[in-house]
């Protein structure tokens, strides 16, 4: 077990553990010893800050923002006991599958329903501009959120301001980022909430700030994008918002790909990793004759939200948006004439080491008929073209002008299918 430096931790102080057990050999001390975390790699910056910056009393209701494996929630319920009500909240429905996974591997945490987990477009009983009515909530004490550097700016920024219009007058922010001096997180919390103070600092790790809800009224602004947009000779205008995958410009990757596929009246279209829907809506309207559908799928809360309105508001009813943790349940396997799509299409996302392009990979051989095709777009071509070779045949790559490349390849029509 290799531990960072710091306190010791005190006799009988809970530990908590991420990923696998049996590969957390990593131990870091917080809290001045009361706390013990465990993992393979570490904490992130601002969620032990985060934990650092947790008050000795516990508040009524704590509500955690975007908190992996719900380690926050976790650490607060360890030091607080039930003195307070816990939530987690989640942007993307594959964290919050992680952060379950993780409360559910927490022996002392176990069926007692410590925490409560929600995944939805936005902090819970907070409305944004575009968005239905919020279900009603009670508002928070506490509202504890990450500010990474490598988190968009304008996402950080609408979640502060949700985060006011979150708590309680009176109540309480912690927002933590690993920037050193954190400027960029001073300034947005006090022009948001009009205060901020260091409650924990790491002279390389970064810091953490505390503001407090002093205004009557939470303002939370219009930071939606609109985009009009013309793909395969149709206009089309396009929703979305800060943190959907190109939120504010259609992608080039998208783009080229979109113009590119070939598709045929009444073939069924599954775009996996949809965002807010330019490439599937831009390919419904051709298929709709016979009867042909489109699929979107994301586990972003805001993008399926913004996919299923963009079909809505451009008059395309063979669409259908759904949020999936890791693409499972799209009800086009398991039906007894055997997989139903023609085409599969996605952009996968770069960051994971391929591993979410694999899995698209693996959803499209479980959801094409044989002799389907998927088509891929890339920047590392030939690295997503080896993707394909064990259920795909056929497999060839077309570089654009701005150097993407189209994988494409077709379904095997005989040998073994990997299932979804």
């Amino acid at each position: 077990m290799t531990r960072k430096g710091g306190p010791r931790a005190a006799p009988g102080a809970p530990v908590l553990v991420l990923g696998d057990p049996d590969e957390a050999r990593r131990e870091e001390v917080l809290r001045g010893g009361a706390l013990v975390v465990r993992s393979r790699q570490g904490l992130r910056a601002a969620d032990r800050l985060l934990i650092e910056g947790l008050p000795a009393a516990a508040p009524g209701r704590l509500l955690c923002a975007l908190d992996p494996e719900a380690v926050v929630a976790r650490a607060a319920r360890a030091l607080w006991g039930t003195a307070a009500a816990v939530t987690c909240w989640h942007l993307d429905a594959h964290q919050a599958a992680r952060a379950r996974a993780a409360l559910a591997r927490e022996e002392a945490l176990a069926g007692d329903g410590a925490v409560e987990l929600v995944c939805g477009t936005d902090l819970p009983g907070v409305t944004a501009p575009g968005e239905p009515e919020a279900a009603a909530s009670a508002p928070f004490d506490l509202v504890a959120l990450p500010l990474p550097r490598q988190q968009e700016a304008i996402l950080g920024r609408e979640l502060v301001e949700e985060a006011q219009a979150a708590l309680a007058p009176g109540g309480r922010l912690l927002a933590a980022t690993d920037d050193r001096k954190g400027t960029w997180a001073k300034r947005v919390l006090r022009d948001v909430t009009g205060n901020a103070t260091v409650v924990a600092e790491e002279r390389r790790g970064g810091l953490c700030l505390a503001a407090r809800r002093t205004k009557a009224r939470a303002e939370v602004r219009d930071h939606r994008h609109v985009l009009p947009v013309t793909l395969r000779g149709r206009p089309l205008r396009l929703e979305s918002r800060p943190g959907v995958f190109g939120h504010a410009r259609l992608d080039d990757g998208t783009r080229a790909l979109a113009e590119a596929v070939q598709v045929a009246p009444g073939e069924v279209v599954l775009d996996l990793g949809c965002g807010y829907g330019p490439l599937g809506l831009a390919l419904a309207p051709e298929v709709a004759e016979g009867g042909g559908r489109v699929v979107l799928v994301d586990a972003n809360a805001r993008a399926v939200a913004c996919a299923g309105r963009n079909a809505a508001a451009n008059g395309i009813a063979n669409a259908t948006a759904l949020l999936r943790a890791d693409l499972e349940d799209l009800g086009l396997t398991g039906a007894p004439e055997g997989p139903a799509a023609d085409l599969v299409v996605a952009n996968p996302p770069y960051f994971s080491n391929w591993r979410i392009a694999g899995r698209f990979v693996e959803v499209a051989a479980a959801a094409l008929r044989p002799g389907g095709r998927l088509v891929l777009v890339a920047k590392a071509a030939r690295e997503h073209a080896d993707l394909l070779t064990a259920a795909f045949e056929d497999v060839r790559v077309e570089l654009t002008p701005r150097g993407h490349g189209l994988i494409q390849g077709r379904r095997r029509r005989e040998g073994a299918q990997v299932g979804a």
